[in-house]
């Protein structure tokens, strides 16, 4: 997990230069981050595959989230980040 957040649009842009000589993750593609809601705060991760921690400034459907990032799992969860627990969404892609 990284140690610092970063804005949707800061991850897609870091995930596509980790990504580009692969050509894309599955149905996870970098730009698909930029749908977050303004405001969200990003901790890129790998929890075995492609994985994102979102901190949100208003609430998701994790149903509706996890469709329209194409991702297979969207779950708020609570992590220690940095020596505080904080509630995240985790969206996972396999």
């Amino acid at each position: 997990m990284a140690k610092d957040y970063c804005t949707p649009e800061e991850a897609s842009e870091i995930m596509s230069l980790t990504l580009a000589e692969m050509g894309g993750y599955n149905n996870f593609r970098p730009e698909l981050l930029k749908r977050l809601p303004k405001g969200s705060k990003v901790i890129l991760a790998r929890d075995g595959s492609v994985c994102v921690y979102v901190i949100s400034p208003m609430t998701l459907d994790e149903c509706v989230t996890r469709d329209l990032l194409k991702a297979d799992e969207c779950n708020l969860k609570s992590i220690d980040f940095g020596g505080q627990n904080i509630s995240v969404y985790r969206i996972w892609w396999d």
